[in-house]
């Protein structure tokens, strides 16, 4: 019995306690009767909620602000560098500004795979399996022409004394080292 008064002593030590500390209890904030006017608990949350609110508007608003940026830079590169005359050169030997646009408008369409991402919010693992399946293939598909290509170049001018079939090997080796290299470092440092 003595030890059930210890108990309640505690107890009621502990409730004083609470009420008079100026964080307020659940219980005081629980009921439905209860005025949330002018309760500091409840000003205090709903300041730190519409805070939060407007700092994810403005990263919102930055974010949106940022993209169009962006997407303005990408067209007015593109537009910039449009070859024009390099066009009609039919026949002759390409120029680099014709080779950096085809490289150009390949690199922007490559962001075109996020499109569909824009009109969705989540994807299920199985249609995440099935992309990513795709995209593969075509990365190997791609990988294989290239390799094919690479291995029979032949160039009446070539005065390498490597075979193309070796410096194919070597590009492959160089491509898989970066590859490599490049998801070590990502591991390592996070996104």
């Amino acid at each position: 019995m003595g030890e059930m008064k210890a108990k309640k002593i505690e107890s009621g030590a502990q409730d004083r306690a609470d009420k008079n500390s100026s964080s307020p209890t659940k219980s005081e904030h629980d009921h439905a009767h209860h005025d949330h006017r002018g309760c500091p608990a409840h000003i205090l949350k709903e300041a730190m909620a519409s805070q939060k609110d407007e700092e994810i508007e403005e990263e919102s608003t930055f974010s949106q602000i940022r993209s169009y940026i962006i997407l303005f830079i990408f067209a007015a590169i593109t537009y910039a560098t449009y070859p024009g005359a390099t066009w009609g050169n039919r026949g002759l030997e390409p120029t680099i500004h014709t080779v950096f646009y085809y490289g150009w408008i390949s690199a922007i369409s490559t962001g075109f795979g996020v499109l569909p991402l824009c009109f969705i919010s989540e994807m299920k693992p199985y249609w995440i399996g099935v992309s990513n399946a795709i995209a593969a293939g075509m990365m190997c598909a791609a990988s294989y022409s290239l390799f094919m290509e690479g291995c029979t170049f032949h160039e009446a001018g070539d005065t390498s004394t490597l075979s193309s079939t070796v410096r194919t090997a070597i590009g492959l080796g160089l491509g898989l080292l970066f590859i490599l290299g490049t998801k070590s470092f990502l591991e390592q440092n996070g996104d």
